[in-house]
């Protein structure tokens, strides 16, 4: 094996539209003998955002030309989805593709690679990650989080998640959507408890990454930028599945604040992981912050362009508030102020 773990199949990292109508293929400029789909977004992070643009008409892939309803000659009288092509080249493979672009056509190669999934579909061989914070619990969005909602999860499950999972795309390398997923009961977090399934969206002004960088702008020791460990998930195209031993799932208590995890984000070892109160009291047991990320924080991720919400004025706050305060801003502008320390 190549790599040494499954990476999936590959893919252009598109999303596209059919071309059945005549009017439409009239307007982009397309000829009698012409046909192709549209292509409607393209993943950043891909090889194809390099050279192919939204607007294209993508006629042929690697010789076969694409039918306007997007599909290619397959048995006989039998045909299939173009998308299928993909799933036949290995990864690395190049293509070669046409496009149309102002009425010209032009022809390109692509290096095709797996695509990294914003919300990842399969978490296989891997322990769930998270983050708790003052009883916040985070975590990182992915499908088998909602398939907990049951075998009709894209019914039961909150709208907006199952819309980020089955349409949003990876902005950035290392994106992760990252979310509240419950509050746990204590006084530290009145007000608060009624928030669950919301996006966190930025922690003192400045867009969250991942679940890494999360936990580095939540326990201050961050200069806005992400970690060395963040950077590297940021970095990595595809980390290999990672298993570690689930013993520690259980210790969400005072005293779990260890170097390791400290490690996991590129902390210093030292860095305060709690409250600074009594480590045997159950409101610092449960405002003592802890995180355990098997994934390595790998590519899933926050939404940069989620809508309807944007950045607090500054003016708002009293003088130095981010030295004083944790600010949480979350979906439906919901916001979480916590005293640093409190």
């Amino acid at each position: 094996m190549k790599y040494g773990y499954y990476r999936g199949f590959c893919s252009l990292g598109i999303v596209f539209q059919t071309m059945d109508n005549p009017h439409l293929r009239k307007a982009l400029g397309m000829t009698g003998h012409q046909s192709g789909v549209l292509i409607n977004r393209i993943q950043p992070t891909t090889s194809t955002a390099k050279v192919l643009q939204k607007g294209d008409v993508l006629l042929e892939f690697d010789g076969v030309p694409i039918a306007n309803d997007g599909t290619v000659h397959f048995r006989a009288r039998e045909r299939i989805f173009f998308t299928s092509l993909n799933t036949l080249k290995p990864t690395g493979s190049t293509v070669h593709v046409k496009v149309l672009r102002g009425g010209r056509e032009l022809e390109y190669d692509l290096q095709l690679e797996p695509l990294q999934t914003l919300v990842p579909v399969h978490k296989y061989d891997q322990l769930p990650s998270y983050f708790i914070y003052a009883g916040l619990v985070f975590v990182p969005l992915s499908q088998p989080y909602l398939h907990e909602y049951g075998d009709d999860w894209m019914s039961n499950s909150p709208r907006r998640l199952v819309d980020k999972a089955l349409n949003s795309l990876m902005q950035k390398p290392g994106q992760q959507i990252i979310v509240l997923s419950q509050v746990l009961v204590d006084d530290i977090n009145t007000g608060y408890q009624q928030f669950q399934n919301l996006q966190v969206l930025r922690v003192n002004g400045v867009e969250v990454l991942n679940l890494a960088h999360l936990k580095q702008l939540i326990m201050g020791t961050s200069n806005h930028r992400p970690s060395a460990a963040a950077a590297a998930a940021a970095a990595a195209v595809e980390p290999a599945p990672a298993v570690e031993d689930a013993s520690g799932l259980a210790n969400i208590t005072a005293s779990s604040s260890s170097n390791d995890a400290a490690a996991d984000v590129g902390l210093p070892a030292d860095s305060s992981n709690g409250a600074s109160s009594s480590a045997n009291s159950p409101a610092a047991a449960v405002a003592t912050a802890t995180m355990l990320d098997t994934s390595n924080s790998s590519s899933e991720g926050a939404n940069s362009s989620s809508k309807g919400s944007s950045t607090l004025p500054d003016s708002m706050f009293i003088n130095d508030w981010d030295n004083q305060y944790i600010r949480l801003e979350l979906e439906d502008d919901r916001l979480i102020i916590m005293e640093r320390g409190a």
